[in-house]
């Protein structure tokens, strides 16, 4: 009789970084965009973006902001002999994942506060029944 268990957490703060860095509007602007998006003159509407200062522009940075991803695994195997011939042997697998992620560099620019969620998870078993067959 034996069984074995494995386990394996993962937490990376981020999980696609650049080598040259990514540029980002910084989360005030982006607030302040998000409450006046469109700035009219003389009864036409233009988008507030178009108006930004130097001063607003968005700025280099080295870490990608709410690129997180974070997953587990847990696998148990349980097997033992019933007879000389005969082996029994169940096992299983959890799995679960979050994993915030830019869709695409304009994206990045100014909605990166709002970045997708993707999860995943599921679980999978097995059974084995395994008999040896022979004159012994």
């Amino acid at each position: 009789m034996g069984f074995r268990l494995f386990g394996q957490y993962r937490n990376v703060q981020d999980d696609n970084p650049s080598a040259v860095g990514s540029f980002r509007a910084s989360e005030a602007l982006i607030n302040q965009l998000e409450a006046n998006p469109v700035t009219s003159f003389n009864g036409t509407n233009f988008s507030s973006a178009q108006f930004l200062g130097e001063n607003e522009l968005p700025t280099l940075s080295s870490t990608n902001p709410r690129e997180a991803d974070r997953d587990y695994n847990i696998s148990l195997k349980f097997d033992t002999r019933l007879s000389k011939n005969i082996d029994f042997t169940v096992s299983g697998t959890v799995f679960d994942s979050e994993n915030l992620f830019t869709p695409s560099l304009a994206w990045g620019l100014y909605n990166w506060t709002n970045n997708p969620v993707a999860y995943s998870g599921g679980y999978r078993g097995n059974v084995r029944i395994r008999h040896k067959l022979g004159l012994e």
